[in-house]
């Protein structure tokens, strides 16, 4: 039992999780995002680098039936996430973020983000901290923001 939520028990639960696919017009590009409904609060589930909405796929039941609105997206690139974009960062996907947040009209909500995502939900929450209840970090792998002399090296 971890935070009210049993892990053993609901595991098999997953296929009993419904969500409808969506597409949000974002800038140059469009965010594919699933979504459960309902009225609960909102946690927004973004995977990691080379990762897919769908990794979510065992806990959105879980938080569901704790009572959770519960929406995950593909970042930038990926899945059915396009791929036109001139901003692959931590912050574009972190704004991306909270442009659905908005479209769905469903803040604060709790950013839930996994590895280079966990980026994301920190500057999700740092740009505006009024739609972002909390964040979870799980695996975070965070930068300062400024590129390292490798990745300068790569793209000159």
């Amino acid at each position: 039992m971890v935070g009210g939520l049993s892990f053993v028990a609901h595991t098999a639960a997953t296929s009993n999780s419904e969500a409808n696919t969506r597409f949000l017009q974002v800038g140059e590009g469009r965010i594919a995002y699933d979504d459960t409904g309902g009225s609960g609060p909102l946690v927004l589930a973004i995977p990691g680098m080379g990762d897919l909405r769908s990794e979510y796929r065992a806990l959105r039941p879980l938080l569901q039936q704790a009572g959770y609105r519960v929406v995950t997206m593909d970042i930038r690139g990926h899945g059915e996430t396009t791929a036109r974009w001139n901003d692959y960062s931590a912050h574009a996907i972190g704004r991306d973020a909270l442009a659905l947040i908005g479209h769905l009209n469903a803040g604060p909500a709790v950013i839930l983000g996994n590895s280079f995502a966990a980026g994301s939900a920190l500057w999700a929450a740092y740009d505006a901290p009024a739609q972002v209840r909390a964040v979870v970090l799980l695996g975070p792998v965070v930068r300062d923001g400024k590129p390292s002399w490798f990745a300068k090296t790569a793209v000159s």
